[in-house]
């Protein structure tokens, strides 16, 4: 069920209003500045920023540079050669057709991937590959 506001000034029987769901880069930064507190020795990360704005001119030249659309958000790269990627949505978003044409090429060629839009999950799942030392509860 999603979250809804009530009003103080309506009837009881009201329905609410939908809540906005939160940016995905607001979970993106949390998500980060907790990984870069509880990573592990010999893991390391980066973003690709790819679904930024940015001018047509950059774009084009990002492109002509190699940058592929689709790729996941987060990257990780740690001890005997481990790679792992995270895909990072809005609360309720969905992978755009470019995102999982490269999550079925990853996942195919033996890459863990994974996608979320809750803080608590992309923990979960970090933890247990190993790649962070965390606890979260709410």
């Amino acid at each position: 069920m999603e979250p809804r506001q009530l009003n103080i000034f309506k009837g009881p029987r009201q329905k609410g209003e939908r809540l906005p769901s939160p940016k995905e880069t607001n979970l993106h930064i949390a998500l980060v500045k907790a990984i870069r507190l509880s990573i592990r020795p010999g893991w390391s990360f980066t973003h690709f920023a790819n679904g930024e704005w940015r001018d047509k001119r950059t774009a084009a030249l990002l492109k002509a540079m190699g940058l592929t659309a689709g790729f996941p958000d987060l990257v990780f790269f740690g001890p005997d050669k481990a790679v792992y990627f995270l895909e990072l949505k809005r609360l309720g978003g969905r992978l755009s057709d470019a995102q999982k044409d490269i999550r079925f090429a990853l996942m195919r060629s033996g890459f863990d991937y994974h996608v979320t839009d809750d803080f608590e999950d992309a923990v979960s799942q970090l933890n247990a590959l190993g790649i962070i030392r965390m606890r979260v509860s709410a």
